[in-house]
């Protein structure tokens, strides 16, 4: 079966909640900002796109050998686009996040699929569609200050539509190893 599918590092719960009271901050300050819901923040790892193979996304992500780490989310930003702007929580630089997007997209590779051709850019995104945001930066916001999150473990996601919103629907877990040892 055909889906829309990726794979990502989830937030807790509690990042989650300061992601979505900046996200609607966000909102408040500017003219039009299409947020994003509260379950469904999440660092990409790799975009997949329309598949019918998950079977060998699953492989991939078993084949990923990394220990489970800490990164910090901290501060703001924004894409241009064509239909308003894309803002975003930042992530402090990780190299243990960068070596599991290499870990992942090496596997990947190895299974057929067609490597990413954009810059890593880890971030978590607040809104899109975003127009007229003025006054807000990181300090208004509330993201100024360092969020610690612990990365235990990677998600497949389906991407779809259920009862009329945007749902990430997991369908598969990896834990990834305990630091400095076994799984």
């Amino acid at each position: 079966m055909i889906r829309r599918l990726f794979v990502a590092a989830e937030i807790p719960p509690a990042s989650q909640a300061r992601l979505y009271a900046a996200a609607a901050l966000l909102r408040e300050r500017a003219a039009q900002a299409r947020v994003t819901r509260r379950e469904n923040f999440h660092i990409t790892l790799a975009f997949l796109g329309e598949t019918d193979r998950e079977a060998d996304i699953r492989r991939a992500m078993d084949e990923t050998r990394v220990p489970a780490f800490s990164l910090s989310i901290r501060g703001a930003g924004r894409f241009t686009g064509r239909g308003g702007e894309l803002w975003w929580a930042g992530v402090d630089p990780c190299p243990a996040l960068h070596t599991l997007y290499q870990s992942l997209w090496a596997a990947l590779e190895c299974a057929g699929f067609a490597p990413e051709q954009r810059p890593f850019k880890p971030h978590l995104t607040l809104a899109r569609g975003v127009l007229g945001a003025q006054g807000a930066d990181a300090r208004a916001l509330g993201l100024s200050a360092p969020e610690p999150v612990f990365v235990g473990h990677i998600t497949l996601f389906e991407s779809a539509y259920r009862d009329g919103r945007l749902r990430y629907l997991p369908r598969y877990r990896r834990v990834l190893s305990e630091p400095g040892g076994g799984v």
